[in-house]
């Protein structure tokens, strides 16, 4: 590192995320955010396959040279004819769906205030310096931190061919072997960085986050494009350096329950402001953690009521349940371990059992287990007692009118 003055990074999936799956729903976002400018016969899918072509088109006819957004859009068709209007918009929403990577962007500023090491931004990119530029202070990156930015289409060379780097060394006046520089595209930003005698660190977040998590694949095969804002950030929030099964659970955490219980609670919030309801409620021992993922969120919108955790002993919920109890409910309450014995005795108004199992009442069914009468434990016992249809008929049968009786504590 000592011997490193320039640190390089590259910029899209690597600096700069997008809300979106791929770099394609740009073009879908783009359409989205105003559709009078295309044809009423064109659809943001076929717009994306005319632009998608345009650029095919663009690049056969450069070569080995980089194209400009300004290529790309001499070729489309005449039938699109507020293109000026439309490249524009593309370059605005460009700006509004970036924003910064915080892994990366934490280490640029670091490198540079802490190392002093001076910052490179390298892309291969048809958009122009002048258009990466603005969609970096968008997304609130401090450009003054910068030294020097390389885009593809303002030189003509490439990263994808090396001949940027070579473009780069020399406009620095610097050996190659100076410069570090990290990306996500395993041939244009290691392999040719390697090549040209960069340093180079391969950083795969995005370009494998497909291979890494194949069930996001799965999720949008079944449920359509449900999360494409935020799948960077899913990516990244599950990288660890866990092993085994503690990084499948924190996986499970980072990718699916933390974005569901995310948008659950804006959820709430905007059933909220619908209704001009100003206090949540979040219950039960689950309530202190939810009110906490739904005050960040208030905050985060400027949200002004009240959210305050309300905890409801299960207890007063079994007489309900009973009422309507199926042989899963019965499993469900024998599982309550710290539960004893006499309290599902009384629960379920079974005297004769009661009778039996008299002197071990203040047992816990965590301890029935193993407490033996004959060749049965006081848990099975109960298990068996309470599994049986007609018991749980009638233990229905007399907590059918429960939701109208007063709970009593005392009761357990």
């Amino acid at each position: 590192m000592k011997r490193v003055e320039y640190i390089s990074f590259d910029i899209f999936d690597t600096l700069l995320f997008r809300m979106a799956r791929a770099p394609y729903q740009i073009f879908d976002k783009t359409y989205e955010e105003a559709p009078a400018l295309f044809p009423d016969y064109i659809s943001a899918c076929e717009w994306r396959e005319i632009r998608a072509y345009a650029e095919k088109y663009a690049r056969e006819k450069k070569g080995e040279r980089e194209i400009t957004l300004e290529d790309i859009y001499r070729e489309l068709p005449d039938i699109i004819q507020n293109q000026k209007e439309i490249l524009e918009l593309e370059i605005a929403t460009e700006r509004k769906n970036g924003y910064l990577n915080p892994q990366i962007v934490d280490l640029l500023y670091e490198l540079k205030r802490v190392y002093r090491k001076k910052i490179l931004l390298i892309s291969d990119m048809y958009l122009s310096e002048e258009a990466i530029r603005g969609i970096l202070e968008a997304a609130r990156l401090a450009l003054t931190e910068i030294d020097h930015i390389y885009i593809s289409s303002e030189y003509g060379n490439k990263k994808s061919d090396g001949t940027l780097y070579e473009f780069v060394c020399k406009d620095l006046q610097c050996e190659p072997g100076k410069i570090l520089h990290i990306g996500d595209n395993w041939t244009a930003d290691y392999l040719n960085a390697k090549k040209m005698g960069l340093q180079a660190v391969y950083y795969p977040v995005i370009s494998e986050g497909r291979y890494r998590y194949p069930y996001l694949e799965y999720e949008q095969e079944y449920y359509g494009d449900v999360s494409r804002e935020i799948h960077a950030i899913r990516l990244l929030a599950a990288e660890s350096c866990l092993k085994g099964e503690e990084r499948e659970w924190f996986e499970i955490g980072a990718i699916v329950l933390g974005p569901l219980l995310t948008y659950a609670a804006e959820w709430v919030l905007d059933l909220a402001e619908q209704n001009h309801i100003s206090r949540i409620h979040p219950m039960m021992r689950e309530g202190y953690f939810l009110a906490r993922l739904l005050e960040g969120a208030a905050k985060r919108r400027g949200w002004k009521g009240a959210v305050v955790p309300m905890y409801l002993s299960r207890r007063a919920l079994y007489p309900a349940l009973l009422s309507v109890a199926k042989k899963k409910d019965m499993d469900y309450l024998l599982s309550t371990r710290k539960m004893t014995v006499g309290t599902v005795l009384r629960m379920f108004e079974a005297e004769k059992l009661r009778l039996k199992l008299q002197e071990y009442e203040e047992e816990t069914l965590l301890a029935a287990r193993e407490i033996w009468i004959g060749e049965k434990n006081v848990y099975q016992i109960l298990e068996e007692s309470f599994s049986k249809p007609e018991v749980i008929e009638n233990i229905r049968k007399s907590h059918e009118h429960a939701d109208r009786q007063p709970y009593h504590d005392s009761y357990f």
